[in-house]
């Protein structure tokens, strides 16, 4: 069952901050967690921090992804206590190689840039985390102060969307590609149905590697093949040709 609000995790190391996030962003659809803060920051300090239950704690965090079923994680870059801590790069690095969940990075501090630019450079390098969504954004706010009056509600409501959009269009269409491609898998094909199975391999590939993302492009792709059980072979493997091309 498709459910109404998209459920939103916000990853942050002090209370008052993680309570204007949830304040600033409480326009409707949404639903926050953790719904008990002190105690899941608990476990983000160990998971962040150099102890020997590190994996353990990432881990904890990792179900409870799942078992909450999270759309997307709000991540604070500067989650430790320490420099020598992980920041919210490294901890979303080590989720993202089980959970398949986009990320919005918010920040509001530029100290230790130098670690922050290092570590940001590796995540969107390393191939655990292709083809999977994330932004950064800076929080709107020093201390208590709110920058700007609308700061929010332009730059990072936008931005929180965005990410389910492109996350949910991505799940639909992978599962649409899976369930065209089962049929065909393991089987000899005429030369039109060899052709249409390899366009859609390469669609997957494609959606994984992030190359498609924007709305329009999703939208294409979605309306070439609804109809792929009426509508000529030919027919669609020159439209999923053009559509190749545009991208």
């Amino acid at each position: 069952m498709k459910r109404d609000n998209s459920n939103i995790l916000i990853v942050e190391n002090q209370v008052t901050q993680f309570e204007q996030i949830k304040d600033n962003l409480d326009i409707g659809g949404f639903t926050f967690f953790p719904n008990e803060f002190i105690d899941f920051l608990k476990i983000v300090k160990v998971a962040v921090g150099n102890y020997n239950a590190k994996m353990e704690a990432i881990q904890i965090i990792i179900e409870y992804i799942d078992n909450n079923s999270i759309d997307l994680i709000i991540m604070d870059h500067k989650i430790g206590s320490a420099y020598s801590d992980d920041d919210g790069i490294e901890l979303a690095e080590k989720i993202r190689e089980e959970v398949d969940v986009p990320i919005l990075f918010l920040s509001r501090t530029k100290e230790n840039e130098a670690k922050r630019l290092r570590n940001l450079k590796t995540f969107q390098s390393d191939t655990c985390v292709k083809g999977i969504h994330w932004e950064w954004v800076h929080k709107g706010i020093i201390g208590n102060e709110i920058l700007e009056e609308n700061y929010v509600k332009d730059n990072v409501i936008p931005k929180v969307k965005n990410l389910l959009v492109q996350s949910d269009n991505r799940g639909k269409l992978l599962a649409l590609i899976s369930e065209i491609s089962m049929p065909y898998t393991g089987k000899v094909l005429a030369s039109d149905f060899k052709t249409f199975f390899s366009n859609l391999q390469d669609l997957k590939k494609m959606i994984n590697e992030n190359t498609i993302h924007k709305k329009k492009s999703f939208d294409t792709v979605f309306s070439i093949l609804a109809n792929y059980k009426e509508e000529n072979m030919k027919d669609i493997n020159s439209k999923l040709s053009d559509f190749f091309k545009g991208e």
